[in-house]
């Protein structure tokens, strides 16, 4: 094993943060999408209000070693309202998307769930007051519009479209819903906290679509759980150590991705609207993420810089 790990070690150590940043998150695509492709079995055996149930159980499980190890006090919450509010956001997106990858591809899925971000604008700037400036709301407004050509909107829109579109929206209210949380309590409470609540808000779901799992589908179920730690740390690791503007770009690889998968494995393809839709989407987010990362850049200059010399 060391023979294995020591050449890769040094490799890596010759990377620069950005290029190891972004190793990380096509790595966290990669699992990310046998994520999907679980899901996506198990969707056809189980229901989704019951598969959200054994994520949520299954993530317990996967932090009990940690949760051992923590002190109470760590895990005090503070601000109990807004934590029920975010574990319903959480459990809701949850339940739509098991829903939707189970009848429609991976990779149409995953173009929908890229409007994630634009979400979070709209709503910030609804709920925390933030100030959006007017390229980032021209930005959003194309991005959206990307939204529209892929799911159609019409009175014979596919259901699946509009579950994968409900739960960009719940996870978006949930991300947003992390900022002010974040403030009082630490990663690891609220990692804790919505899965806790993920298993009680699922639960009655679970009771009334339940089934025992039988063999093999027991290891897919705690596969799928791994799968979704895995990418979800792959993912933070990745943007920890590189800058934002360069990483996030490898992101967008979890379409490809999902297309090779869904060809491969399900033998399925997206409609032709999901291609120019998805070209709106990415375009406006990744602009809202460069030109935020300069604007951090620039800030970051500036306060750095030295004070001007007084006049004499």
């Amino acid at each position: 094993m060391n023979r294995l790990v020591r050449p890769l070690a040094a490799f890596a150590a010759q990377l620069s943060p950005n290029s190891r940043g972004m190793v990380w998150m096509i790595l966290s695509g990669i699992i990310f999408t046998i994520h999907l492709g679980l899901v996506k079995t198990l969707g056809g055996e189980f229901g989704s209000g019951l598969l959200a149930f054994f994520r949520a159980v299954a993530g317990m499980l996967i932090l009990l070693p940690v949760l051992v190890r923590t002190r109470p006090e760590t895990l005090r919450v503070h601000q109990p309202g807004l934590m029920l509010l975010r574990g319903g956001l959480a459990s809701a997106g949850f339940l739509l998307s098991f829903a939707a990858i189970a009848i429609m591809p991976m990779s149409q899925f995953n173009a929908i769930s890229f409007s994630r971000p634009l979400f979070i604008i709209v709503l910030a700037a609804i709920f925390l007051r933030e100030k959006v400036g007017a390229q980032r709301w021209v930005a959003t407004g194309v991005g959206c519009v990307g939204v529209l050509v892929i799911v159609q909107p019409s009175m014979q829109m596919e259901i699946s479209s509009l579950l994968a579109l409900g739960a960009a929206l719940a996870f978006a209210g949930s991300i947003v819903m992390v900022k002010e949380l974040s403030r009082l309590h630490s990663t690891l409470t609220l990692i804790i906290a919505t899965n806790l609540l993920s298993g009680l808000f699922t639960a009655p779901f679970a009771i009334l679509e339940w089934q025992m799992p039988q063999g093999e589908q027991w290891l897919v179920i705690a596969l799928m759980a791994l799968t979704a730690t895995g990418a979800q740390a792959c993912y933070i690791k990745g943007m920890a150590i590189g800058e934002a503007s360069y990483v996030t770009a490898m992101d967008f690889l979890r379409l490809p991705m999902a297309v090779a998968a869904d060809w491969l494995v399900f033998k399925t393809l997206p409609g032709f609207w999901v291609w120019p839709g998805t070209a709106l989407i990415i375009g406006a987010t990744a602009y809202i993420s460069i030109r935020e990362a300069r604007l951090r850049e620039r800030a970051r200059l500036a306060a750095a810089a030295p004070p001007p010399e007084p006049l004499p």
